[in-house]
């Protein structure tokens, strides 16, 4: 397999004045075709974004994956994947912030789709750790079936710096979906 990565990134922030006022933007772009045989190519676009501006701060990505199968034994093929996601956050007191999140994922060839968007408060005690429970309402569509109903999730992260070489981050991120007649959990720990 042949990999060509093109990484595009802001070693900081962007200062960036606009109508409404100065923002300090973060970026980063990264691009990646892979030839995994003869036939079958990968292409590859992930986006970052940061924003901050007085209380109000926001970040998000957007990944696109773009399967290509070219084999003389079958037929050819295109699978095209994106998946994003937008959190936004309004600070209330130095430990509280109004928080919320929408993530999208799509199958476009095979028109699976799914939808969810939530809100919820996000509570700092200290620099090390932030705890934000959410409740939101997802919509899932697989084989033109429409799956919906609320989702409830929690987003947990400690992080402490040791000194400048050494620092610990851990993140917790549970969700739960009740979509009827499905019902669907997802845990990350990292």
């Amino acid at each position: 397999m042949r990999t060509l990565i093109l990484k595009l990134v802001s070693s900081g922030f962007i200062y960036a004045s606009m109508l409404w006022g100065s923002i300090v933007l973060g970026q980063e772009v990264q691009i990646s075709f892979n030839r995994q045989n003869n036939f079958t190519y990968l292409t590859r676009l992930d986006t970052r974004w940061d924003v901050k501006k007085e209380k109000y701060s926001s970040n998000g990505f957007l990944h696109h994956d773009n399967l290509f199968n070219a084999a003389r034994s079958q037929s050819t093929f295109v699978q095209l994947f994106v998946t994003g996601q937008i959190w936004q956050h309004y600070e209330l007191t130095p430990e509280w912030k109004a928080s919320s999140w929408f993530v999208v994922d799509q199958f476009w060839n095979t028109r699976y789709q799914r939808y969810s968007i939530y809100a919820g408060a996000s509570y700092a005690p200290s620099k090390v750790i932030e705890i934000t429970p959410l409740l939101g309402y997802s919509w899932d569509y697989r084989s033109s079936n429409l799956d919906q109903g609320i989702s409830p999730a929690l987003k947990a992260r400690t992080q402490y710096i040791f000194d400048p070489t050494f620092q610990m981050d851990t993140r917790l991120f549970a969700r739960w979906k009740y979509i009827e007649p499905r019902r669907q959990r997802n845990i990350d720990f990292s």
